[in-house]
């Protein structure tokens, strides 16, 4: 095969900087919002024929429905915000890395191998997620006990509301596949398409592939709005970049953004794992777990991909990587010994979630 040397191609094409990528977290958020109001202005409009000629009639009718007509609004409304935003967003993304959108984004499907090690993250992220998750919300409920005691009008003040929270009291009353498709296909494919496709392409294009990762990982935190949920979100953030950067499909991290996702609405529609002791050893496991799974991703087979971000980097096209002849250096290297620390990590966490498990009481 012949060797194709890198052609340099457009900054703009690289993605957005730093400002634009807030922008894009603003208007992502603006989306959902509107996909929201738009249903529930539908819905009034229905329930009375059009505009009624008092508006205090709204009230009333809100004052009237009753708890499940409640829940099923609000899980419509979160459902149309989440999925209704992709009919905007996703044409925004696909115009913004024009003119080969399908190449910079990386539409490639994963391995066979790198599937299998993408999914034997989900578990041990999940158990990170919610440990930090968590302690979060207990220090913020210490932070707004101490602001309380200084200022008693902020008592009224929610620090603890959130997505999770919300969908968490609506797990009872609504239908599993329906939540599947509201907290998993969802957010899977716009936040992947907009904060790894787009965001993180041009961030990294102009910081570097260690600064990119985490002003993007922080904009992910950050989009989640809520302080406990946005920690908690840290370390899927920056798995699901390193997935990215690994496979150089964007398939990659919405595999795992979904599966996380779906792991813990089973968990919280079936009220799994309510009783299970997370030990201090399961944590550090599941780190050691996580990275070595990071590692193995970055130990391709498929040679051009490991210099993709090197290219990009440079300024030039991620098409024009894959003409690269089979003896480029792959992005980083797996001693033998990452593969017995890897296997160490498995065992361990293995061993300590099965006990915990165990240990825990019976319903």
């Amino acid at each position: 095969m012949t060797n194709r040397q890198p052609q340099p191609f457009d900054q703009a094409s690289r993605g957005p900087g730093l400002m634009e990528s807030m922008m894009w977290v603003s208007g992502y958020h603006l989306a959902q919002t509107l996909a929201g109001g738009l249903l529930l202005l539908l819905l009034l409009l229905t329930a009375f024929n059009g505009f009624p000629n008092d508006w205090m009639e709204f009230e009333q009718f809100a004052t009237q429905l009753g708890q499940g007509e409640l829940d099923w609004l609000l899980t419509s409304l979160l459902g149309c915000a989440t999925l209704g935003s992709l009919f905007v967003v996703l044409p925004l993304a696909f115009w913004r890395m024009s003119p080969r959108p399908r190449q910079s984004f990386g539409m490639e499907l994963p391995t066979r191998r790198q599937l299998v090690l993408l999914t034997g993250a989900v578990v041990p992220l999940g158990i990170l997620s919610d440990e930090l998750y968590r302690a979060a919300s207990l220090l913020m409920a210490h932070v707004h006990e101490l602001l309380i005691a200084q200022w008693p009008v902020l008592a009224s003040l929610k620090l603890d509301s959130d997505s999770i929270s919300i969908i968490h009291g609506q797990t009872t009353n609504t239908a599993y596949s329906q939540l599947l498709v509201i907290v998993g296909v969802g957010p899977a494919i716009g936040e992947e398409v907009i904060f790894r496709g787009v965001i993180g392409k041009g961030l990294i294009a102009r910081c570097g592939i260690v600064r990119g990762v985490l002003l993007t990982s922080v904009l992910f935190a950050m989009a989640h709005l809520s302080p406990a949920h946005a920690l908690a979100t840290l370390p899927i953030a920056v798995f699901l970049h390193v997935a990215y950067l690994a496979t150089g499909s964007l398939w990659a991290p919405i595999l795992v953004h979904f599966l996380n996702n779906a792991l813990s609405v089973t968990m919280m529609k079936y009220e799994l794992g309510q009783n299970v002791q997370i030990s201090m050893i399961l944590i550090l496991s599941a780190v050691v777990y996580v990275t070595a799974i990071g590692f193995l991703l970055l130990r391709n087979e498929r040679p051009f991909v490991g210099q993709l971000w090197t290219h990009l980097m440079n300024g030039t096209t991620h098409s024009s990587t894959a003409g690269l002849s089979g003896d480029v250096t792959p992005l980083v290297y797996a001693p033998s010994w990452l593969i017995l620390v890897a296997g160490t990590g498995v065992l361990c966490f293995t061993w300590s979630f099965v006990a915990a498990a165990s240990a825990a009481p019976a319903f």
